[in-house]
């Protein structure tokens, strides 16, 4: 196994130093009065077209070049918008959990059993992969009256990239956010542990929108906005100010996914509530959509397309896992309901 060397301490102590540690957050932003709400959106019967089995779903992401990439225990596919999967195979994976795809439309997959992240062109063929075994954070325990270090795997949670190539990926077990280049050096620290500002606990999915990297910090029943560039700040926070959870609108009990659209109307993925929560991009909320069946579907991962007019979104129950499309209602005349 690879190890890091002294530049990790230097991660680990800029995670650990990271400001606001223990500071609170505001209230979320309140949305404009007198706004219409909007419909919740409905979903769309018979798809996919072509029945398409999914197990163990650890990510579902819609790409810049319009197909759905499902994660899970069967692998990486890609599938049409009909739902139908395209004839293409992602090779050497083996337990593939988050996707992104750069601005090149390549595509890049970290694989937790492997420990790795691979990158993908837009026709399947390998261009790189890369080990983040290498990234592994270091403890000193005594064994016998001797230090001894004691390296710590990380466990993937999300991946996304912004608009200059550069990987995001959170880590649930470490509670951090690193942030690495294509070529797989590790360049910084976006997140690290805490219960204020820059910090997250558990974080899981990601998304990239404007200049700043979403996250469903899970262990905190919150979400994220951070700012890429220095000095980092948060634009945005969803959640409340305990990590208590609630079930009221606008709060979370175990967001798992995020996804934001060209709008930057926030999507989060709220597992615990059964439920996809959709934000204004200044925080307010704005409608819930639930699986209209099955009270005890839980969502897994969801996605949505760049205009927010259709949302993808994986479930989970008692029934196993499966795969459900949703389009926001259009009024008599054409005007969609509601005011986004």
């Amino acid at each position: 196994m690879r190890t890091g060397g002294p530049i990790l301490t230097a991660f680990l102590l800029t995670a650990a130093l990271l400001p606001g540690c223990g500071r609170k957050y505001p209230l979320p932003p309140v949305g404009n009065a007198g706004m219409p709400p909007e419909s919740s959106y409905v979903r769309v019967e018979g798809w996919p077209e072509v029945p398409v089995a999914v197990q163990g779903v650890r990510d579902l992401f819609l790409g810049r070049d319009g197909f759905l990439y499902v994660a899970d225990a069967q692998g990486l596919r890609r599938l049409y918008t009909n739902g139908a999967p395209a004839p293409v195979t992602f090779a050497g994976l083996q337990a593939p959990v988050a996707v992104a795809q750069a601005p090149d439309f390549s595509l890049w997959v970290v694989d937790s059993a492997l420990q790795e992240i691979h990158g993908f062109s837009l026709s399947a063929e390998p261009i790189r992969q890369f080990a983040i075994d290498r990234w592994l954070i270091a403890r000193v325990d005594t064994v016998n009256g001797q230090p001894d270090t004691v390296w710590q795997s990380i466990v993937p949670g999300g991946l996304t990239v912004d608009d200059q190539f550069r990987l995001y990926l959170s880590c649930r077990n470490l509670d951090l956010v690193l942030v690495c280049d294509t070529a797989g050096r590790l360049l910084d620290t976006l997140a690290g542990p805490g219960s204020g500002i820059l910090n997250v606990a558990e974080p899981r999915g990601l998304d990239y929108w404007n200049g700043a990297v979403y996250v469903a910090s899970t262990g905190h029943n919150w979400v994220e906005a951070l700012s890429v560039d220095t000095p980092r700040t948060n634009l945005l926070h969803l959640g409340g100010t305990s990590h208590a959870g609630d079930t009221a609108a606008g709060f979370f009990r175990q967001p798992v996914d995020v996804s934001v659209d060209t709008t930057g109307a926030v999507y989060v993925a709220d597992y615990g509530n059964a439920r996809v929560q959709k934000f204004s991009a200044s925080g307010a909320f704005i409608v819930e959509t639930r699986n209209p069946d099955d009270p005890t579907a839980r969502p897994l991962s969801c996605a949505t397309t760049p205009d927010g007019m259709t949302l993808y979104i994986a479930f989970h129950s008692d029934q196993g896992d499966w795969l459900e499309k949703y389009t926001r209602p259009v009024r008599p005349g054409g005007n969609e309901g509601g005011t986004p």
